[in-house]
């Protein structure tokens, strides 16, 4: 059974720079790696974001970011609600700009300003955080 280097598992694991030289290993080898059939493996870890679930973060420019990858049978897409000088704009993979949530929620069939704060909720944080996308 192949044993990762440096590993708990591994002979070579708790060995000072003197003891490494001795058996013949680079006391700079930071292990990590199997050796198979004396080749060396290396296990490479993939991340692949969840599908159909909101990932909040802060973008390299500092704006907080809500996005979601949707996937059904045939169609993927990926929706990103950006919060950019305090404005909120939706971001979507046939789009090439950013559109603002305003525009968005109009498109959506309400009327008027006061019906879209009213949708999202009487809640003052949430209204004092769209204030800015509606002015």
């Amino acid at each position: 059974m192949p044993i990762m280097l440096r590993s708990d598992r591994c002979v070579l694991y708790g060995k000072d720079e003197t003891e490494l030289a001795k058996l013949g290993e680079c006391p700079l080898d930071p292990g990590g790696y199997f050796v198979v059939k004396g080749n060396e493996k290396v296990i490479q870890i993939q991340e692949q974001l969840l599908n159909n679930r909101i990932i909040i973060e802060v973008d390299k420019k500092g704006n907080l970011v809500a996005s979601v990858t949707c996937s059904a049978a045939t169609l993927r897409t990926k929706s990103i609600i950006v919060m950019e000088k305090e404005k909120i704009y939706l971001q979507l993979n046939s789009f090439q700009t950013k559109v603002p949530i305003m525009v968005v929620m109009k498109a959506m069939g309400m009327q008027s300003d006061q019906e879209v704060v009213q949708m999202i909720g009487r809640d003052p944080r949430y209204s004092s955080l769209l204030l800015p996308s509606i002015e």
